[in-house]
């Protein structure tokens, strides 16, 4: 089953949104659809609507037009006692709620490839028993620090089960107790096989049957580490990990390794259900490496895979611009708000990258751009409004130089964080990477950046605070803080610091809609900017004077600073 088309009627975050997840070269569904945009973009709101249709509620329901496989076909045959149903391929349409309330329309309706048409009801309560539909829901910020197991316990499949299922906020324990009841058991397995078959070479399916479709994820993320046995201290059983020859419980893993292994462990609960379901993922990337957070979909691919007659559909939401890379079957579909309204929309055509039918959000995939790129030294902002300020603040200071250095939107102060905290930047020492953050709360995000290993290069925050990396090219830059803005930023203010790009420009309170003044801790009235009025504003500075961008010389003065730096042999200084 995949999900072809979902139209919202008047929801209260989505409104009338529509989406489209079919390739217009094929007709079909894709079989993986990544929902990407900011904050208040109504993704994981998309989620919980299909899940919440999938599930047989009607209440805010959107209408879901889904492309059915055989397995689908048959189960309906079982649930509907639909013995004339043949198992082809067909369409069916979940249809949600109706602009007018009192009407009840059908909430499921099925259409086959011989025309045929059958339609369920609503019951009484507005919802429908018995619904054929699979999905798995894998919430963001689960719980995964309690791990302990005390005992085994053996785990059993229904294998008719297959009603909508969400991971719960005891992740961590129970995907622990299935590795150690699945190990068990295999372990079980192999013992009677030995005992049965004395003297034989024990087959390599025979070893590890019922774990080993995520030794093979696990292998695909983690190259170093592989799943091993279960180790026992007292009463409290452990999963184990081996990584060059040492074995450790999983409690000692850290906290991005705990997060892909229980939430992958949430599908691995579930092998008959995933095969033939929507499987719904938020957030994935959380807290994690971008090199691991680009590995993401072929984890989930691995622990999800499809068999001859059933057609599963993965569909993730994310801030990560990391985790899609050039799939041939990826439908990327960025949201956006808004500015003047705030209505959720879908952009027609994204700025990111793209490969054939799959538009992939890969803007951000480091390696690629130091590869790519022309130009030497790569500066890294927080916003596609930041990148449209600094390149126009560059043609109005100097107007008759081209730029040298290429301004890239990073979409988040902490995808700047992770782009520099991250070994993938080091590895072409030709490039020069430079981070600039806002002076807001983005100054902890700067403050921790390779901790007391960093060289300070600027210690004025007028200057804007510069360091740089130990050993590597990468440079992290505060935005200066001009003598009109002392009041609101500067080391002392640490995270309270309300500084950003918009304020560097003097007049920005006297533009309409941009600038408001709230209360923070203390009392004290802090100006706040709007974020539907940015793209609005990077668009106006285009009019502005070149004087009006006199606050942005110390960052071009930092910036033909770190272009003329080099490295010599045994020393470290510019030249």
């Amino acid at each position: 089953m995949r999900l072809r088309t979902i139209q919202f009627h008047s929801h209260p975050v989505l409104g009338d949104l529509r989406l489209d997840f079919t390739d217009v070269a094929t007709g079909r569904a894709f079989d993986t659809v990544v929902l990407a945009g900011e904050n208040g973009t109504g993704k994981t709101a998309i989620l919980q609507a299909i899940y919440s249709a999938m599930s047989g509620n009607r209440a805010d329901a959107p209408t879901i037009e889904l492309e059915l496989s055989v397995g689908d076909i048959r189960r309906l045959r079982t649930y509907y006692g639909a013995e004339r149903l043949q198992p082809k391929r067909g369409l069916a349409v979940i249809t949600g709620t109706p602009a007018d309330p009192q009407a009840i329309p059908p909430f499921l309706e099925i259409e086959l490839e011989n025309g045929e048409i059958i339609r369920r009801p609503f019951d009484a309560g507005g919802t429908l028993r018995n619904q054929p539909f699979r999905c798995l829901f894998n919430e963001a910020h689960l719980g995964y620090e309690d791990v302990s197991v005390q005992s085994f316990k053996p785990t059993e499949f229904d294998e008719h089960d297959v009603d909508p299922i969400k991971a719960g906020a005891n992740l961590g324990r129970e995907i622990s107790q299935l590795l150690v009841d699945l190990t068990a058991a295999d372990n079980e397995t192999l013992a009677r096989w030995v005992d049965s078959n004395p003297g034989e070479a024990v087959p390599e399916f025979m070893r590890r049957q019922r774990i080993s479709r995520f030794d093979s994820a696990i292998q695909y993320m983690f190259p170093t580490k592989k799943f091993g046995n279960l180790i026992t201290e007292g009463r409290a059983v452990s999963p184990s990990f081996t990584e060059r020859g040492k074995e450790y419980p999983i409690t000692s893993l850290s906290s991005g390794e705990k997060q892909i292994l229980f939430r992958g462990g949430f599908l691995l609960q579930y092998p008959h259900i995933t095969s033939g379901a929507a499987i719904l993922i938020d957030e994935p990337e959380l807290g994690l490496h971008p090199d691991w957070q680009s590995k993401l979909i072929g984890f989930y691919k691995l622990l999800c895979p499809e068999s001859k007659d059933e057609a599963n559909q993965l569909i993730f939401a994310t801030h990560s611009p990391f985790l899609v890379h050039d799939s041939a079957n990826t439908r990327v579909v960025v949201l956006a708000k808004e500015p003047s309204t705030g209505s959720i929309q879908v952009e027609p055509e994204p700025t990111f990258l793209s490969t054939g039918h799959a538009r992939v959000v890969q803007a951000l995939n480091i390696s690629s751009i130091l590869k790519l790129s022309a130009k030497s030294v790569i500066v890294l902002v927080e916003g596609e409004t930041d990148q449209l300020i600094f390149e126009t603040a560059w043609s109005k200071l100097r107007p008759n130089s081209p730029c040298p250095y290429e301004f890239r939107s990073a979409y988040s102060r902490s995808q700047i964080r992770t782009i520099l905290a991250s070994d993938t930047a080091y590895r072409r020492e030709n490039k020069k990477l430079v981070g600039i953050f806002d002076f807001d709360e983005a100054y902890g995000d700067w403050d921790h950046l390779w901790k007391k290993e960093a060289v300070t290069v600027e210690p004025d925050p007028s200057e804007g605070l510069t360091k740089r990396h130990p050993s590597h090219m990468l440079w992290a830059m505060l935005l200066p803080v001009p003598a009109k803005r002392q009041n609101i930023a500067g080391a002392e203010f640490g995270n309270s610091s309300r500084l950003s790009i918009e304020l560097l420009f003097d007049r920005a309170e006297e533009i309409p809609g941009l600038i408001t003044m709230k209360k923070a801790v203390g009392g004290v009235m802090v100006p706040h900017v709007s974020t539907k009025a940015k793209t609005l504003f990077s668009e106006l500075v285009a009019s502005y004077d070149s004087s009006e961008f006199a606050n942005f010389a110390p960052i071009f003065k930092r910036l033909d600073e770190v272009f003329r730096y080099v490295v010599a042999p045994g020393a470290s200084q510019v030249r």
